[in-house]
């Protein structure tokens, strides 16, 4: 890394040549045995000819261009309100602030952000607040900018307001809902625990609204931060990929996946626990500093699980299908009109709007099972209500029992309704 200097300075570099001991045999020599050459030479660093900032001008940039409003809520780009601090924030990624002209402000490394008081500690970008504090606590931030060996700072004072237990109740009463209403967290299309037919849907997060209503989020783009969330079982990454799971722990990994929680369907009802670690984003994590606070140990790495039960597969898709091919029986065979055998009007486009619908519903990849179970019911609903509005018509049938080759047989006639006929000809046929 080049510092550009005001004048032309004579910098002098020495390269140093050593063996290399990876590709060397101990037995036959070592580094000790072959010299190190040191080769000096001189370069000339141009200088910009331009002399070096003032604190003043320095003073003026910083003041412009780094101010306390670019502080903001960590994840978000929301300013913060620095009395209270929050839990989290994060401060401007100084190396994008530009100017008028579109053109950066800073360089890398001359900005460097520093806090006086280990209740504000400074990671990168994100700034950690410990809220637990005896009472209101005054931090000072130190924004500190440095070019041509010229250094200039401002100073951010951020108050950490002392955490109340109504604060804290109201993390824990968050907690309390989210343990007991984890399923509704991870059911996805599903309906209750013991009938589970579709993939289940791990949560990135749980919350309150304005209103105490709960939300579940799932894109990681949603999260606030603020609320319930799966903590990790691991620290480490390797011990991570070994176990399988992170945050959504199955007893049976081969029926419902571990972390994606995606089913697939066994051939008979199975039972399989579904297990998670919640911790709130807020306070859970000052557990371990403060391990006396009963508060804060239930709001961190509280097991929660639910057993639920996945179906096999029903094949109700089939029984979809089977539907379709009645009605559209049906509608091959309806005549419209109001005489003997006919159906009223609008018969047809019932029909085949039900069809129509039904196949759209077989397409669609996401189609859960209960939608298609529901659109079952309708259809054959649908088909029984016209059949039974048919204008009724009366035939003499003949009917033949007990026919045996050589004997004789017991022959009756009587009279039938059109539909009590056709559901006979669907049954002969194989179709009902």
């Amino acid at each position: 890394m080049i510092n550009q200097p005001v004048e032309d300075t004579e910098v002098t570099l020495t390269a140093t040549f050593t063996a290399n001991e990876s590709v060397m045999n101990e037995q036959v020599e070592k580094i000790s045995d072959i010299n190190t050459i040191s080769v000096p030479f001189t370069v000339t660093v141009k200088g910009t000819g331009k002399p070096a900032p003032t604190e003043a001008e320095l003073k003026a940039i910083l003041n412009q261009y780094y101010k306390i409003t670019d502080l903001v809520y960590y994840g978000t780009t929301t300013v913060i309100d620095p009395k209270p601090a929050p839990v989290t924030f994060s401060s401007p990624r100084y190396t994008r602030i530009e100017d008028e002209n579109g053109e950066n402000v800073f360089n890398n490394k001359e900005i460097t952000v520093t806090s006086d008081n280990d209740a504000v500690k400074i990671n990168g970008y994100k700034a950690n607040v410990d809220v637990f504090q005896p009472q209101d606590t005054t931090v000072n931030l130190t924004v500190s900018f440095t070019r041509e060996g010229v250094t200039v700072s401002r100073v951010f004072p951020i108050t950490i307001k002392k955490l109340t237990q109504e604060d804290l109740d109201k993390e824990v009463g968050m907690m309390d809902y989210a343990k007991a209403h984890y399923f509704d967290g991870i059911k996805g299309n599903n309906v209750s625990a013991d009938k589970i037919t579709e993939n289940l849907h791990p949560f990135q997060e749980m919350y309150f609204d304005a209103d105490g209503n709960a939300v579940w989020v799932y894109n990681i783009s949603d999260v606030t931060d603020a609320g319930i969330c799966a903590d990790g079982y691991f620290d480490d990454p390797w011990e991570m990929e070994g176990a399988g799971y992170n945050k959504f722990r199955s007893s049976n990994n081969a029926v419902i996946q571990h972390e994606n929680l995606v089913v697939i369907r066994p051939e008979t009802p199975t039972e399989i626990t579904i297990t998670s670690w919640l911790s709130g984003e807020r306070y859970g994590k000052y557990a371990s500093s403060h391990p006396g606070n009963e508060a804060l140990q239930k709001l961190y790495k509280q097991e929660v699980s639910v057993t639920v039960t996945v179906q096999p597969d029903s094949k109700v898709a089939e029984q979809l299908q089977t539907a379709i091919d009645h009605a559209q029986t049906l509608l091959d065979s309806v005549t419209e009109g109001t005489g003997a055998g006919q159906y009223p009007e609008g018969t047809r486009d019932k029909l085949q709007t039900a069809i129509t619908e039904a196949k759209a519903l077989l397409k669609r990849e996401d189609a859960a099972e209960t939608e298609i179970e529901q659109k079952v019911t309708e259809i054959t609903a649908l088909i029984s209500t016209i059949q039974d509005s048919q204008n009724e018509t009366e035939a003499l049938v003949t009917v033949k029992i007990n026919q045996e080759a050589g004997k004789g047989m017991d022959v009756s006639k009587m009279t039938v309704k059109a539909h009590t006929a056709f559901k006979l000809w669907l049954f002969q046929t194989g179709r009902l």
